[in-house]
């Protein structure tokens, strides 16, 4: 199971964080407005925010947390594999 933004041990070196970390990017389910927004429309947070309360970055909410579902964002966009 990958667990999405979980804590490193301090021990790795940066290397192969940052190399676990992108592989586990590309499996999470979903992914914070911010991190969205920037990666389909190169926004800023604060504009990536506005995007997803127009209704224009897909927004699913979990109690008090916003998160955008991944998938659904690529197959709005077009650039799904599935």
């Amino acid at each position: 199971m990958v667990y999405c933004g979980a804590e490193r041990d301090h021990k790795i070196n940066r290397e192969v964080v940052m190399a676990r970390k992108v592989r586990e990017e590309e499996f999470c389910a979903t992914t914070s407005v911010p991190k969205a927004g920037k990666r389909f429309f190169d926004l800023s947070p604060n504009g990536s925010y506005a995007a997803a309360r127009r209704g224009e970055i897909i927004t699913v909410q979990v109690g008090r947390l916003l998160r955008v579902p991944v998938r659904a964002m690529e197959r709005k966009l077009g650039i799904s594999d599935t």
